[in-house]
C-alpha cells in the first residue's frame, strides 16, 4: 500500500478520458463521503524511473476520494 499523498497525477500522460478535470478525475465518485475498500478496489499506478514519482495510470477518481477523505481526518491514508 502507499500514502495517497505519494501518489502524483499527470492527467496529460495518464487520462484519456475527454471530460476529466485538471486531477484527471471525471467526478463519478463527487458525492461519495466514505470509503469502501470492496467498492473503491486498486488503484494503478506507475513508478517514472526517470523522477522517481509514482503516478496514478488508472483509479484518478477513485485517488481522489482517498486524498478527500485524508483531508476530513477519517484515517484513510493508505490506498
Amino acid at each position: 500500500m502507499l500514502r495517497a499523498e505519494a501518489i502524483e497525477i499527470d492527467p496529460q500522460r495518464f487520462q484519456f478520458k475527454i471530460k476529466a478535470s485538471s486531477q484527471g478525475a471525471t467526478g463519478s465518485l463527487a458525492g461519495v463521503s466514505s470509503w469502501s475498500q470492496s467498492a473503491e478496489g486498486v488503484l494503478d499506478v506507475w513508478l517514472d524511473p526517470v523522477n522517481l514519482k509514482t503516478y496514478v495510470v488508472n483509479g484518478h477518481n477513485r485517488l481522489g476520494l482517498a486524498k478527500r477523505q485524508i483531508g476530513r481526518a477519517s484515517g484513510r491514508e493508505r490506498v
